[in-house]
């Protein structure tokens, strides 16, 4: 339910951890600021304000800070579905932190709502304005602008969920696609470019490349009040563990060995996510982890077919152990460097389908005439060719319905249309443009009166 537009609209926004989103945010503070439009700060914890409470982006805003009780009574409140915390309990895994119970966690989820509805009157239209739906938080949103005819949610996303905020730098390439100023939601690092750190050796530079002013102010901070955030829970462990698994990954690289590929058999391609992401945690959070569903798929596929597996390359080190579990379970399988070209794997004639949870690269191959199969609710169309598959039951006939199938001369163009659809509205971020924020705003606004 969206609120009528009047005067008397207050927009919210949302920061949090991440400086991330609240950099990404600001062109958007400033438009509001500068219009003289009422705009609040809804800080997500006492830590979250005091990593910028000096910061002079935020000085001109007044704000509240998220305070509710761990636990409390749940009489009479509905229980929201397990989904709902997803992203945060890989979080928590990934990050090696004790998860708080059910009941903390249904606490928390209803007593947001509450103080939400407290601290926001009913005389008044409020407008939240925070990450895409991806934490316990912006669900919340959700439900209360379902059952609040004043209350109205905006959700935007920083983050590729799943690879909305990526365009494939060969999408450029077409003149429609340049006059939408496509290039300001592509990413500064391309999806076949190997990211930095993969390339260094474990060095002093490195190191301290790492460890900067602003990480270490945030790690002190986090003494004080790193329990203050459900997100985090215990902020400390978090970041140290962030530096840890940062220099594992490093060490990790090292170990990996990729096979050399010579694709002289028929084979399918499998791309890899980085973990934790919302692409997978929230959507695709009914699918197995990637090794069970390898697995699954290894059984559904004929014998003779080899699976190539293709690692993200945001993750390298991070799967080490992921990728020796399918090299000597999975037979079958070769994994292949993730700097290899998308483009040379697909336009073997040997190449017969790409599986897939949500990666963009079913993108790729729809351009390169391979058909595809995709398990999650990733930005792509539901056809013959590019199937999405909601249960393993059947899936060898599946595939093989789809392998046989032939992907149309317009498919790509389509697909690519659609999907430049839902990267416009992240061409906020990208360049964060004050104009742009400013035409989003005036967007918005029209489009809700």
């Amino acid at each position: 339910m969206i609120c009528n537009m009047r005067k008397d609209t207050g927009y919210v926004i949302i920061l949090n951890h991440s400086p991330e989103w609240n950099s990404l945010v600001e062109p958007l503070m400033k438009a509001l600021y500068k219009s003289d439009k009422n705009i609040q700060i809804l800080w997500e914890s006492n830590l979250a304000k005091k990593i910028f409470k000096n910061d002079k982006r935020f000085n001109n805003y007044k704000g509240e800070v998220i305070k509710v009780d761990r636990v409390s009574s749940l009489e009479e409140e509905s229980a929201p579905q397990g989904y709902v915390f997803s992203a945060e309990v890989d979080r928590w895994n990934n990050w090696r932190i004790k998860k708080p119970g059910v009941i903390e966690m249904h606490a928390y989820y209803n007593n947001v709502k509450n103080f939400i509805l407290k601290h926001y009157q009913e005389n008044k239209n409020w407008v939240f304005i925070y990450e895409k739906p991806s934490t316990a938080l912006s669900f919340a949103l959700l439900d209360l602008q379902e059952i609040k005819t004043n209350i109205s949610y905006i959700g935007l996303s920083p983050a590729r969920i799943p690879g909305f905020t990526e365009i494939h730098t060969s999408f450029l390439d077409k003149e429609r696609v340049k006059s939408k100023n496509t290039k300001k939601v592509v990413r500064g690092v391309s999806e076949n470019k190997t990211p930095e750190y993969v390339t260094h050796s474990v060095d002093r530079s490195k190191l301290l490349g790492y460890l900067t002013l602003n990480k270490f102010k945030r790690l002190f901070l986090s003494f004080k009040y790193g329990k203050t955030s459900f997100q985090l829970q215990n902020a400390t462990t978090a970041y140290l563990v962030f530096f840890i698994n940062r220099i594992l990954r490093i060490i990790k690289k090292r170990l990996i060995q990729y096979d050399k590929v010579s694709i002289n058999s028929k084979y399918v391609i499998f791309p890899l996510h980085y973990h934790p992401e919302a692409s997978t945690s929230l959507y695709a959070w009914w699918v197995p982890d990637e090794f069970s569903l390898l697995t699954i798929i290894r059984r559904a596929l004929p014998i003779d077919f080899q699976i190539i597996i293709k690692p993200h390359p945001d993750a390298i080190g991070q799967d080490y152990q992921l990728l020796n579990n399918i090299r000597k379970k999975i037979p079958g399988t070769l994994i292949v460097n993730p700097n290899t070209n998308n483009e040379a794997m697909l336009k073997n004639e040997n190449c017969k389908l790409l599986i897939t949870i949500n990666s963009t690269m079913a993108l790729d191959a729809i351009k390169n005439k391979v058909p595809s199969v995709y398990f999650g609710s990733g930005p792509f169309p539901n056809t013959q060719y590019c199937k999405q598959v909601n249960s393993t039951k059947d899936l060898h006939k599946e595939f093989q319905a789809v392998t046989s199938s032939t992907v149309p001369e317009k498919a790509y163009d389509e697909m690519l249309e659609d999907y430049i659809g839902s990267c416009e509205i992240f061409s906020l971020y990208a360049d964060n443009s004050l104009n742009n924020a400013v035409d989003f705003l005036n967007n918005y606004e029209r489009g809700v009166q």
